[in-house]
């Protein structure tokens, strides 16, 4: 993954008890499973705001932040093919196909569960990212061919992890709920969400910065200046990832080199991932803080330790951010210059105008069949 950095590999978190290898990679995006929504939902299912009973959870042996992320992955419709069957489609009357619990074997479809169900959704949605970058929807929120780039895969990394929301609680097999708070070990970052993630023209409210794949030196500090503009937004949400160098098995530190992300407003200093002082031990930092219209923030990322001569790194920041350029200053090195900036993946963007159940559960078994028994199921597969 270090050498090929548009590369970005999706890993299911596991099935029960603890996270499980390679999910724990540092430079993966492992996902954990919540329920599904709608007409999905078995009897007793909250929601898609809560993780599923079976969802691993971190930390990794070093403590670093895991899962990533959580969508999607228990009572999710998919295929099923039968053996002794032909013509086993997708009805074109979607009204037929069954609730969860009911047979759907006429239509070749089947309820699954597992964290590898969600980490489907995560992969189809990060191919949807790396499109909206490819196709030149930024930086104006529209399809623009001559703007589309490359991305990196940690600037989608950074952008799913950037628009993630939190969810409420794990609903237990036994119905009761334990309460999870933001950067977790059960839910990491949170559940993604891509209107949340990437700005569209008269569908979304709010601007987007990224920079990607720009390099920076031990001991240099880039600060991003931004002014706050009038939007519905009242959060803004900056997100730093890089791919970071690999490191021998069985490491008990694995984070070789170690950036640093710092937001301040109002005199006042954030740090990232609901700490009071830098994250030492992720290469993904997240801050998120209110803002108020006309307030000036500054973001800092800030080269702390370095075992090598450069890293290059993503960053994204989303919210109301004004029209004005947006100011990149190396505070210890002039290594930052119109060259250094990655190919169209321009540091400003125009702000983006305003336009703006059956509850049943699936049982999870090596057959793929659901039954009607709520929030139980003989295995996950």
């Amino acid at each position: 993954l270090h050498e090929n950095d548009d590369t970005l590999m999706v890993v299911a978190n596991g099935n029960f008890g603890n996270i499980v290898e390679p999910a724990n990679a540092k430079n993966v995006l492992s996902v954990g499973a919540t329920q599904s929504d709608g007409r999905d939902l078995y009897t007793g299912m909250k929601g898609k705001d809560y993780l599923a009973y079976f969802s691993a959870s971190g930390p990794t042996h070093d403590e670093r932040v895991k899962p990533d992320l959580v969508a999607p992955g228990f009572s999710i419709l998919s295929a099923s093919a039968r053996g002794n069957m032909v013509g086993e489609c997708d009805p074109d009357d979607l009204s037929l196909i069954s609730d969860p619990g009911v047979d759907t074997e006429a239509f070749g479809l089947s309820y699954k569960a597992g964290t590898s169900m969600a980490a489907g959704v995560v992969s189809g949605t990060s191919a949807l990212v790396r499109q909206y970058f490819m196709e030149g929807w930024h930086p104006n929120g529209i399809k623009e061919s001559s703007e589309g780039f490359d991305p990196s895969a940690a600037l989608v990394k950074a952008v799913l992890i950037n628009g993630a929301q939190d969810v409420t609680g794990k609903q237990e097999i036994s119905g009761s709920v334990s309460i999870t708070e933001p950067y977790d070990y059960m839910q990491g970052f949170g559940r993604i969400n891509l209107f949340s993630s990437l700005p569209l023209q008269t569908k979304t409210d709010f601007s987007m910065e990224i920079v990607d794949r720009q390099p920076i030196q031990p001991g240099e500090v880039h600060e991003f200046v931004f002014t706050i503009n009038q939007c519905e937004s009242t959060e803004l949400s900056v997100t730093l990832v890089w791919t970071d160098s690999p490191t021998s098995a069985g490491c008990t530190t694995c984070l070789v080199n170690d950036l640093d992300l710092l937001l301040i407003k109002n005199e006042q200093k954030y740090y990232p991932n609901g700490l009071s002082s830098a994250d030492s031990k992720d290469n993904v930092e997240r801050i998120r803080v209110s803002v108020n219209e006309n307030e000036s923030l500054a973001v800092e990322v800030r080269g702390t330790n370095l075992a090598e001569a450069q890293q290059k790194y993503s960053l994204i920041v989303t919210g109301c951010l004004g029209n004005g350029e947006v100011t990149l200053e190396p505070y210890a090195s002039p290594s930052i210059s119109s060259t250094d900036q990655p190919t169209k993946s321009p540091l400003t963007s125009p702000s983006i105008s305003p336009t703006r159940q059956p509850t049943k559960s699936p049982s999870i078994s090596s057959t793929g069949q659901p039954t009607k028994s709520p929030l139980t199921s003989p295995s996950i597969s």
